[in-house]
């Protein structure tokens, strides 16, 4: 288990175990679309938006949990990554945004694995 002994309920472990999300900041959500928690963070993303939440959510197709840490040898984890930066640069205004793309030889060992069409935008009503 994860998260040992403490308890799955506390909202610092589990976001959607929060009762009131409203009134929370603006939230940016990657989601992989393999990932066994893919559904929770959509519905937690969901559920800010129903709130009148500022969030914008995306799932990188055919991606696993933490792959987002994986620049040097994922494609998708860079433009996630950017995705991230430009985000919090919208949010909160200051600093220099920088191109987080991989160098081009890991484009080249991934470019068999990337999705043609990007991340997936999720639309949320």
């Amino acid at each position: 288990k994860y998260v040992g002994d403490a308890d799955t309920n506390d909202p610092r472990l589990t976001p959607n175990a929060v009762d009131d999300v409203s009134g929370l900041p603006p939230a940016t959500v990657v989601l992989a679309e393999a990932d066994v928690l893919v559904d929770e963070g959509a519905s937690y993303a969901a559920r800010l938006a129903k709130a009148g939440v500022d969030v914008e959510v995306r799932i990188w197709p055919g991606q696993t949990h933490a792959f987002v840490a994986l620049g040097a040898i994922i494609g998708a984890a860079a433009e996630a990554r950017t995705f991230m930066a430009k985000r919090l640069k919208a949010t909160f205004g200051t600093g220099q945004l920088q191109d987080l793309s991989p160098n081009e030889s890991a484009d080249a060992r991934v470019s068999l694995q990337r999705n043609e069409n990007g991340p997936g935008v999720v639309e949320l009503s």
